[in-house]
């Protein structure tokens, strides 16, 4: 007597497909291809900040002139979740973007708590220099913010994802006298910088949580976003795309649809 072959349990069959196939299974292709195609289009903004804020405006040229400590920026981007076995391709691909820009805005969230509690001055020859830079950056910024607000409702809106308020965050680092030792124009242009930085790093915990919910390999010196305490290891990973093809993350702000 023929004897059929057994059916994989659950853990099993989710190995089989991919976390966009788990978001497809819950809200459909259309949705998923949307929402997790257009956040590429943000990786430009990400380098743009990697460059300017992180390693030009921060290591080069405020660190040195108020005696600022450096961070160092492998302690923030780690790209190591490509090597979990049963990732399809493209989670894969997805990790390594969640892995940049997530390390990137901590470690630019961290530089500017760093500026914004520092009581040394720059010397009066630098700030010239200080002030025409960041005025350029801030130009720059803010056009990058526009674009970048439009990819991210898009996104938002394709996987039900909730969005971080910009005037929220600011009437709160107002609140907690953010910056509050420099002048009131330098002071303004920092919550400027950390308004942008609080908001991005919103959006991308939601992203993420829904996207490379993994834990990274353990290594000294690692520092890594708040939301990851929630991410699953390794040996999870089949639990791990069941939840998200049931709830669509593993953050405490559930998607709305």
């Amino acid at each position: 007597m023929h004897t059929p072959p057994a059916q994989p349990d659950v853990a099993q069959r989710s190995l089989i497909i991919s976390i966009f196939g788990a978001h497809t299974k819950r809200i459909g292709l259309l949705r998923t291809a949307i929402g997790g195609g257009v956040m590429y289009l943000t990786v430009p903004l990400f380098v743009f900040l990697h460059l300017t804020v992180v390693v030009f405006m921060y290591r080069f040229l405020l660190a040195p002139l108020l005696g600022l400590p450096r961070l160092r920026a492998r302690d923030y981007i780690i790209l190591d979740r490509h090597k979990i076995a049963g990732l399809h391709w493209f989670d894969k691909l997805n990790c390594w973007f969640c892995g940049y820009a997530n390390g990137t805005i901590k470690l630019m969230n961290d530089e500017l708590d760093k500026l914004a509690s520092s009581s040394n001055k720059a010397p009066l020859w630098a700030l010239p220099i200080v002030e025409l830079y960041t005025l350029v950056n801030v130009v720059l910024l803010f056009v990058g913010l526009v674009m970048t607000t439009v990819v991210l409702a898009v996104i938002s809106k394709a996987l039900g994802l909730h969005r971080g308020s910009l005037r929220r965050i600011k009437i709160q680092l107002r609140k907690d006298r953010y910056a509050s030792g420099y002048h009131p124009l330098h002071r303004q242009v920092i919550i400027f910088y950390k308004v942008v930085a609080m908001v991005i790093a919103y959006n991308l915990e939601q992203i993420e949580s829904g996207w490379c919910p993994l834990k990274h390999l353990e290594k000294e010196g690692q520092v890594l976003p708040a939301h990851h305490e929630r991410f699953l290891s390794r040996d999870e990973l089949g639990e791990m795309k069941e939840i998200l093809a049931a709830e669509g993350t593993v953050s405490a702000k559930k998607p709305k649809w």
